[in-house]
């Protein structure tokens, strides 16, 4: 029963001991993520890639686009990753505690089964006492078996001798019964003393057999007695044997846990260095963060007059918008109108020209009159041409072709540039929103000037490309490849009809 509840906790001990550690790979990959971030020394937001500096706001001297926005979206992010780190140092601080309980249970498990064993010993112990008592009590056994035969060869001995002396008696007496024959008659009395003085001798020869075949059953009684105490014996040893090789086997099993408990004594203080080392690290983070978040809070208290100033700024720029938004509407009723003119134009010299051409037909003699002809028409043509020409640099469409999805889905987004100055970005506040994955706040601007489109780097951290090629600025043709962040567009320039 002792052997067998030890081999239950035995196996318990195995369990618990070759139990994978799920816990510390994913607590070394969250601490290990957890010095990454704190090591991080990359421009992680927009705030981080220079977009907006405090000297400047200091001196007056402050970009038109930066917007308070940027500051409370930074703001916030910070505050999420603060509360992240917490999160993850708590997590860590929960496994330090697992760790501590389940180092206690082995160390309960040790204790047990240290107390166990020394039972076993004990029990060992009281076993070869008692192999050791019944040893006596044989070798006891042995001698007394062996004073019984001693006993019984001398019986044997005096019962040979007494047998043999009563067949000498008896043929001596024969003998004399032989050669008194003739005194039998007188000597009668003497023959019945002598025939029962035979018969007692009968019966004590006959005694004596009985005596022998007990003595005999006796020696055979002790005999399979003494093979019993043998083969007892024999079992003995072979449970104390067994015994021994049980102790071995524990006692490898106990230096075998006594090692295991000294690694898991060596791996948890390593672990508990390397875990004291990381929480220092991610506190000095946290102190880090911290102040930077107090500074931000700073930089947004003193940014409230400049959000008032950009909000008033923004108002101008509505206005001014509106009213130049209403001077297009002129133009462009203006531009109508001159288109319409020169429509009307180009019909009556086509007209001309047909008459021109038939006269020119009609003519039998090429002369003067033919060459004004021809000039008249070379003007008509060139006049026309350059008419159309100027038509066709004031009506020009200038736009950016991209895909809503995949390319597979065939829908196209149509993104005009009817202001001389466009923004592009993630924000809302830009003239083109574009809500994908590596396009910044501020991406990139489209200013047209003097009939030509340029393309200009905002600042971005993925940068702006134009037919596969990075660009800081770049002016377009018509059909060059823009590429910002993952998006593509084709841009087109297109004559107005």
């Amino acid at each position: 029963m002792l052997i067998c509840g030890h081999d239950y906790d035995n196996n318990k001990i195995n369990v618990l001991v070759s139990q994978p550690d799920d816990d510390l790979p994913a607590t070394f990959a969250s601490a290990g993520n957890l010095h990454r971030t704190a090591q991080y020394d990359g421009p992680e937001l927009e705030a981080d890639a220079k977009t907006f500096d405090v000297d400047q706001f200091a001196t007056g001297h402050l970009p038109d686009s930066k917007s308070v926005a940027d500051l409370e979206s930074t703001l916030q992010d910070r505050a999420e990753t603060i509360n992240q780190m917490q999160f993850e140092i708590e997590q860590l601080r929960a496994k330090w505690n697992g760790l501590d309980r389940e180092l206690k249970a082995r160390e309960e498990i040790a204790a047990t089964i240290g107390n166990e064993l020394n039972v076993t010993r004990n029990q060992l112990q009281d076993a070869e006492q008692e192999l050791q008592k019944q040893g006596g009590e044989m070798e006891s056994m042995q001698r007394a078996m062996t004073e019984a035969g001693d006993r019984e060869q001398s019986l044997l001995d005096d019962n040979v001798q007494q047998r043999d002396d009563a067949e000498k008696e008896t043929v001596f007496l024969r003998h004399q019964i032989a050669e008194q024959t003739g005194l039998l008659a007188s000597n009668g009395h003497e023959i019945r003393d002598v025939q029962e003085q035979i018969t007692r001798t009968e019966k004590y020869a006959d005694s004596l057999r009985l005596q022998l075949q007990d003595q005999s059953s006796t020696t055979k009684d002790a005999v399979g007695m003494q093979r019993r105490l043998e083969a007892a014996l024999a079992e003995t040893r072979g449970q104390v044997r067994d015994l021994g090789e049980q102790l071995e086997r524990e006692l490898r099993v106990s230096q075998e846990l006594a090692r295991t408990i000294i690694d898991l004594k060596e791996r948890f203080t390593e672990e508990t260095r390397q875990i004291r080392f990381e929480l220092g690290s991610a506190q000095e983070t946290i102190s880090d963060q911290e102040t930077m978040h107090e500074q931000l809070a700073s930089d947004l208290v003193d940014n409230r007059e400049f959000r008032q100033a950009l909000e008033s700024q923004l108002s101008e720029k509505e206005i001014e918008n509106e009213r130049h938004t209403r001077q297009l509407m002129l133009r462009l009723g203006n531009a109508r109108q001159e288109a319409d003119d020169y429509e009307r134009k180009m019909h009556s010299k086509d007209k001309a020209i047909a008459a021109l051409m038939g006269e020119l037909a009609n003519l039998n003699k090429p002369g003067k009159n033919t060459e004004n002809t021809l000039q008249k028409i070379e003007g008509s043509r060139s006049g026309s041409i350059d008419d159309v020409a100027g038509s066709n640099r004031v009506r020009v469409a200038r736009m950016l072709v991209g895909s809503a999805g995949s390319k597979d889905d065939g829908r196209e987004l149509r993104f005009p540039l009817f202001k001389d100055r466009l923004t592009i970005g993630r924000t809302a506040n830009n003239d083109i929103q574009l809500n994908a994955r590596f396009t910044s706040r501020r991406h990139a601007v489209i200013a047209t000037d003097k009939g030509q489109t340029r393309l200009i780097d905002w600042g971005s951290k993925n940068g702006v490309f134009v037919n596969d090629e990075r660009v800081s600025e770049k002016f377009l043709s018509s059909g060059d490849i823009v590429k910002i962040g993952e998006t593509e567009f084709r841009y087109e320039e297109r004559a107005k009809r």
